[in-house]
């Protein structure tokens, strides 16, 4: 329905029915992508910086609709969209460039670093009336989380050994 970054922002609620960009949820996607106006909004507002120093900068924001028609706001903070670069201290934005899919409709991915943040559950098939649908909620990192990963590390370093 709406994206925005810093202070641009792209409202979609009026576009006609087919003609509004997609988001798409991309497991074979490493970044984040975005066409056009929406790719120059990024790289306008989202400039590389040094780790350290990303509090600051903006989030980018995804209005959608849900199966309820509720809209829902995904905040991605800089700290989730940046990426540490190869060779020093700083971070650049993990969105490129995507040329227009076939069908011409404008498209925006979100690939492997958003899925870093959020648990993105595909359902391809429902039953009649149920249409494929994906769910996401934020991924939690705290001392819970932390435990079960480890734990799952020592049992799979058991299983290894025997």
């Amino acid at each position: 329905v709406a994206f925005r970054v810093g202070g641009r922002a792209f409202d979609f609620s009026g576009a006609a029915a087919g003609t509004a960009p997609r988001l798409i949820l991309d497991s074979g996607t490493t970044f984040f992508t975005a066409e056009g106006a929406l790719y120059d909004a990024v790289v306008e507002q989202a400039r590389p910086a040094l780790c350290s120093e990303l509090a600051g900068r903006p989030s980018m924001v995804y209005t959608l609709r849900d199966a309820s028609g509720q809209l829902r706001n995904i905040t991605i903070p800089a700290q989730e969209y940046m990426v540490r670069g190869s060779f020093d201290e700083r971070c650049l934005p993990a969105v490129v460039q995507l040329r227009p899919l076939r069908d011409g409709r404008p498209s925006l991915i979100a690939g492997e670093v958003f899925m870093r943040h959020y648990l993105t559950v595909f359902r391809m098939r429902g039953g009649p009336g149920d249409p494929p649908a994906v769910g996401m909620a934020r991924a939690k990192f705290d001392g819970g989380a932390a435990a079960f990963f480890q734990e799952a590390a020592k049992l799979g370093e058991a299983a290894v050994s025997l």
